[in-house]
C-alpha cells in the first residue's frame, strides 16, 4: 500500500505549551488506524491537524494526492442542539462545495444511502437536537461520508454509544476501509483492535505498534489494555 498521509517532524503548541513534539507517522491508502493514548496527550489536536483545522508550527503534513478529500467527525456532538435543522439536512451539509438546499437528485439519494448504511435513515426528519448522542454521532459520520473522502478521521466516534452500537460502528468503518483510509481516536481498545490495521500511541510524540493477535484475544477472552499502554510507554521512553 502507498502512503496517503505523511506527518514529518510535526510540532504544535498552544501558547507556550508544546502539545505535540517531533511526531512522525504515515497512513496508507485503505488503512484502518487506531490512535490511542492518555487524556491530554495530543490525540484530538493531531486529528485537527490532519484534518487541516490547525496548522503545524514546525514540520509538515502532506497528502498524496495533494487534493485528497478529508472527512472529519469531531468528538463533541452537543453543540448547537437548539438549531432547528433535521438530521437529513445535517447530512446534506456534507456536500461541502455545493448549495445543499439546491442539491441534485443524485446527492439526495446518496445522503439517504449513507444514512441507511449508518442505521439512521428512519430519523431523517427528526430535529438533530432530539436525537440521542449515539444517533447524532451516526448522523455526523453520514455527513462526513457525503464528501466521499479519501480519508475519514473520527475523534471518539463511539463515546456516546452502547457496546452493541460500538461494534456496529466499527464494523461499518471496517467495510469503508476497503475504499478509504480510516483514522479513529478511541479509548475502546478491546473493541477497536479487532478492526484496526495499525495502532498509533500519542503522548506528545508518536509510537507505532502492531495490533495484538485478535484470534488470541478472542480465544482467551482476555485483553489487558494496561499491558499494551505499558509497552507503548516503554517504547516511547526508549525512542527518546
Amino acid at each position: 500500500m502507498s502512503a496517503l498521509l505523511q506527518v514529518s517532524k510535526l510540532c504544535f503548541c498552544y501558547g507556550r505549551e508544546r502539545v505535540l513534539d517531533n511526531v512522525n507517522l504515515s497512513i496508507n491508502h485503505q488503512e484502518f488506524v487506531a490512535i490511542i493514548g492518555p487524556n491530554g496527550g495530543g490525540k484530538s489536536t493531531l486529528a485537527k491537524l490532519m484534518a487541516g483545522l490547525l496548522t503545524p508550527h514546525i514540520g509538515s503534513i502532506t497528502y498524496t494526492p495533494s487534493n485528497a478529500r478529508i472527512g472529519y467527525v469531531a468528538q463533541n456532538t452537543m453543540e448547537h442542539l437548539d438549531f432547528p435543522i433535521s438530521a437529513y439536512e445535517v447530512v446534506m451539509m456534507g456536500f461541502l462545495h455545493k448549495r445543499f438546499l439546491l442539491a441534485t437528485r443524485e446527492q439526495k439519494a446518496y445522503a439517504l444511502e449513507m444514512m441507511d448504511r449508518l442505521g439512521v435513515s428512519h430519523l431523517a426528519r427528526r430535529k438533530i437536537g432530539a436525537l440521542s448522542g449515539g444517533e447524532r454521532q451516526r448522523v455526523l459520520i453520514a455527513r462526513a461520508l457525503c464528501a466521499k473522502p479519501d480519508i475519514l478521521i473520527l475523534d471518539e466516534p463511539t463515546a456516546s454509544i452502547d457496546l452493541k452500537g460500538q461494534e456496529d460502528i466499527f464494523r461499518i468503518l471496517q467495510t469503508l476501509s476497503a475504499r478509504m483510509s480510516i483514522v479513529v481516536i478511541s479509548h475502546d481498545l478491546s473493541a477497536i483492535l479487532r478492526y484496526a490495521h495499525k495502532i498509533v500511541y500519542i503522548n506528545k510524540t508518536a509510537v507505532l505498534h502492531d495490533v495484538p493477535d485478535v484470534e488470541f484475544i478472542e480465544s482467551s477472552g482476555h485483553f489487558c489494555e494496561i499491558d499494551l499502554f505499558y509497552q507503548l510507554t516503554q517504547s516511547q521512553k526508549e525512542a527518546r
